[in-house]
């Protein structure tokens, strides 16, 4: 999912494809699913992902942390 203004995009495509919406100026949160384990046990971990452009203002920065956090109780 990629999570551009106040959209939420799932994305479907190969990984390399995912990472063309990132440009200097955005904030983004993605949330990366995947499997692990061994043929006895198998379990599903999950990772956030923040990306903060160069060109972000400190503001922006500085509310990366409290959009975060509404991130992960959305997911949850």
């Amino acid at each position: 999912m990629i999570n551009l203004g106040k959209r939420i995009y799932r994305q479907e495509q190969d990984a390399h494809l995912r990472f063309r919406v990132l440009a200097d100026d955005v904030r983004l949160f993605g949330f990366v699913r995947f499997t692990t384990g061994d043929a006895m046990s198998k379990r599903v971990k999950f990772a956030l992902i923040t990306w903060i452009g160069e060109d972000v203002s400190g503001l922006q920065r500085a509310k990366t942390g409290t959009d975060k956090t509404l991130v992960k109780e959305v997911v949850q």
